[in-house]
């Protein structure tokens, strides 16, 4: 949610519903003027090299934070960079329906893979988790 808005942002004000893109692009290296900003050689990733994520408040370029319903949850809000990036995974390897996956890790972003796999028709679906504690593999089909 906005805390507090700086004097020359337009189109946020504060209590609106948000959700960040926490990577910071300079938009001035070669790579971001190419429009590869993932690329960026200055890139700032809140929570990891500035604060963000988990910090109770976060300074963020108005450019990252973008509208979402004000009823929409904001802890589902809060899912939407993680998912985007599963997303964008499933879209890299070229997942379609039937396929089978074998997922390595049963954490947040493991899981969620495991649903993205299941809404894509996975045929079958392998995940590993090589945690103690959690060490055991886990076998499901995608229906």
């Amino acid at each position: 949610m906005v805390a507090e808005v700086g004097a020359a942002v337009d189109g946020l004000k504060r209590g609106d519903h948000v959700t960040v893109d926490p990577n910071i692009f300079c938009n001035a290296c070669e790579y971001c003027r190419r429009g590869q900003g993932h690329l960026c050689e200055n890139l700032i990733e809140l929570g990891a090299g500035a604060p963000g994520g988990f910090a109770e408040y976060a300074l963020v370029p108005a450019a990252s934070a973008h509208l979402v319903p004000q009823d929409l949850p904001l802890m589902h809000a809060a899912m939407t960079e993680p998912v985007g990036c599963a997303l964008h995974g499933m879209d890299l390897a070229g997942a379609e329906f039937g396929d089978r996956f074998v997922i390595f890790g049963f954490g947040p972003m493991g899981a969620i893979f495991l649903d993205l796999a299941r809404l894509a028709g996975a045929r079958d679906v392998l995940v590993v988790e090589p945690l103690a504690g959690g060490g055991e593999v886990r076998r499901g089909h995608g229906h």
